[in-house]
């Protein structure tokens, strides 16, 4: 039998299957980081600044989608010029750190890292 900690588990992964994307490039949107350094590359997209312009110096973060609910987050090299540049020690951005959507813990420590995003506005 399901306990209620499983059942509230499922249901919140459920809101996060293969919407994932959207999701980020919404939320991203909404919390005005596009053209601040903080974007999703999907394979060989690189990001596009504030003026629609593909820049790769204006990248200082990026999540990479490989599958469909496993993100990488990377942090990027170039970050002279960006004032939020300071805080990624802050966010505890690790190079390279894989958050599998599917376990639970892993989608709440990348919840967690979105938020504190948020704060930065």
């Amino acid at each position: 039998m399901k306990t209620y900690k499983d059942i509230e588990k499922l249901e919140y992964l459920k809101n996060f299957d293969e919407r994932i994307r959207r999701y980020l490039l919404k939320e991203f949107k909404y919390l005005e980081l596009v053209g601040r350094g903080f974007g999703v590359v999907d394979n060989f997209h690189i990001y596009k600044d504030k003026s629609g312009d593909m820049n790769e110096d204006n990248l200082i973060c990026y999540m990479q989608i490989d599958e469909p609910n496993k993100i990488k987050l990377y942090k990027y090299g170039k970050t002279s010029g960006f004032k939020d540049a300071k805080y990624f020690k802050d966010l505890g951005i690790e190079e390279g750190k894989e958050y599998n959507l599917e376990n639970y813990d892993d989608l709440l420590e990348f919840d967690s890292l979105i938020n504190k995003i948020a704060e930065l506005k």
